[in-house]
């Protein structure tokens, strides 16, 4: 699960689902919010948190793994509100 930018997703998310399917990966891409400043930040977490709710839901997480920053804070959030390893 991450937020991508829309350009950079449409122009590469076949070589990386392709690459993450082979790893038996499975990559919830969001919308990434650039503005308004600081809105756009609380509007991706709200997005991450909900699209995390449902996953861990349907297919019972045992385990998470991050990038730094916005998706740290949803690993860590998950790890302290479903259980789940960070």
């Amino acid at each position: 699960m991450s937020c991508e930018k829309k350009q950079v997703y449409e122009q590469h998310k076949n070589s990386i689902q392709q690459l993450l399917e082979a790893a038996n990966i499975t990559w919830i891409p969001l919308n990434y919010t650039k503005k308004p400043p600081v809105v756009s930040t609380l509007l991706d977490i709200f997005k991450l948190k909900k699209a995390a709710k449902k996953i861990h839901r349907e297919h019972k997480l045992d385990m998470v793994h991050t990038r730094p920053g916005v998706p740290a804070l949803i690993g860590l959030w998950m790890k302290k509100t479903m259980g789940i390893k960070f």
